[in-house]
């Protein structure tokens, strides 16, 4: 007779465990697509052939024109007109670079918030 609990007692204990296991499987399985989704934005918005134009590039279009600027300057070729344009390309990148950065945060806080909601479901199944 005590064998015969015993052995129900393991059977109830085995399947409450599996089904808790199956639980946070399921939710871990939800959790994750937008995990992943997140994941793939911030690939994509960091990756050198992203969608986008990337930050070295607007950086390395900017130095190439300051460094023009300094060798039209340096040969007494700069004019006022020169300046003005200088000015508005680095207002110009300074926008890009913003902007792309502002992205980059963006997808950076909910790939955390995602992150968090998976860490919850990990620790508290």
């Amino acid at each position: 007779m005590l064998g015969d609990y015993r052995a129900a007692r393991d059977v109830i204990v085995f399947v409450s465990t599996s089904f808790l296991r199956l639980v946070k499987f399921v939710k871990l399985s939800i959790i994750m697509d937008p995990l992943l989704k997140e994941l793939t934005k911030l690939e994509r918005l960091t990756a050198a052939n992203g969608k986008g134009l990337s930050f070295g590039h607007s950086l390395d279009s900017l130095l190439h024109s300051l460094q023009e600027a300094k060798d039209d300057f340096l040969a007494g070729n700069c004019t006022e007109e020169r300046l003005k344009q200088l000015s508005q390309l680095i207002e110009s990148k300074k926008k890009e670079v913003d902007e792309r950065q502002k992205e980059v945060y963006s997808v950076l806080s909910r790939l955390g918030k995602a992150l968090d909601k998976v860490r919850q479901v990990i620790y508290t199944t």
